[in-house]
């Protein structure tokens, strides 16, 4: 199960990113086993149904320390993932205890997905650049988040080095004509 911890300060309201956060968590509610968590001043559980007012709820500010709060109260050995949905528009200052908090998880699997074009996401979470993802690739995300094995999700096709069947590199040999 994926635990899905959502970014609900006032920053995720503007630019159509609540529109964003809710279209990806309705993917993620119709094709995974999600726990889904309001992140405000404290982390709580929400369902999601037609009844709930996604708009409104974006307020106040998201607390980095409460945040961390849940992230320490996890129970790391029931093979759950963690999954969190923000813009990254937090302190600065703060970036220091997220890093120390999410780095205290071990080969606990977490990953981010960056909400929004004006997202700061890679550049207050610079240290786990390799687990922040967009809105597209929630599928993506959530199959790394559930697999058994502990693996990098290559960031785009450029770092993926197909081989031939005699274990030559296959890009080697392609003079830039794909229709060949």
């Amino acid at each position: 199960m994926i635990n899905v911890v959502v970014d609900f300060s006032g920053s995720m309201r503007p630019n159509g990113k609540f529109a964003i956060v809710r279209n990806t968590c309705v993917a993620l509610n119709m094709t995974t086993k999600c726990r889904f968590l309001k992140w405000k001043n404290k982390v709580e559980d929400f369902k999601i149904d037609e009844n709930f007012d996604w708009f409104s709820e974006f307020s106040d500010k998201a607390v980095i320390s409460v945040l961390c709060d849940y992230v320490n109260s996890i129970d790391k050995n029931e093979g759950e993932s963690l999954l969190i949905l923000t813009d990254g528009s937090f302190p600065f200052r703060e970036k220091k205890d997220l890093e120390n908090c999410l780095t205290s998880l071990g080969k606990y699997k977490y990953a981010f997905i960056s909400i929004g074009a004006d997202s700061l996401a890679k550049t207050n979470l610079s240290f786990c650049k390799d687990k922040i993802f967009t809105p597209n690739d929630v599928q993506l995300v959530s199959e790394f988040l559930l697999s058994d094995e502990y693996t990098v999700v290559p960031q785009n096709l450029d770092e993926l080095h197909f081989r031939k069947h005699n274990g030559e590199n296959a890009s080697e040999e392609n003079d830039g004509d794909d229709w060949e």
